[in-house]
């Protein structure tokens, strides 16, 4: 590779190049068998969307979360106001990855920080 064509792909904002023929891999939404009703008060949200990070402890897009709860695009509208929530109160946390959001349980964070040797 020329330093011409790393220059382009710098100033392009691409940090690594795409091979010929290689997508870069597309991100599936897990759809559950049946989908939860989507909860009236925002704290049974609240409550929904912990226990959901809770029990699957993957890490979760907003589109992923909306996808697990029947209801109109009105109601799903109020999901990313549950996770900023939810993040204040120390919760879950998150990490932005090819500019999507992805949410993660806290509690998994703290967990992996702890097993890291203390250098002293």
């Amino acid at each position: 590779m020329r330093w011409g064509s790393i220059v382009q792909i710098l100033k392009a904002g691409r940090s690594q190049q795409t091979l010929p023929g290689i997508e870069p891999p597309i991100e599936t939404i897990p759809i559950p068998t049946e989908q939860q009703k989507f909860p009236k008060a925002f704290k049974d949200l609240l409550a929904a969307v912990r226990d959901l990070l809770r029990t699957q402890g993957n890490e979760w897009t907003v589109a992923a979360i909306a996808a697990q709860f029947k209801g109109t695009a009105k109601q799903k509208a109020t999901i990313p106001d549950c996770l900023e929530s939810l993040e204040t109160l120390g919760i879950i946390a998150h990490h932005t990855e090819e500019g999507t959001d992805r949410y993660y349980l806290a509690e998994l964070q703290k967990a992996s920080l702890s097993k890291q040797p203390i250098s002293g």
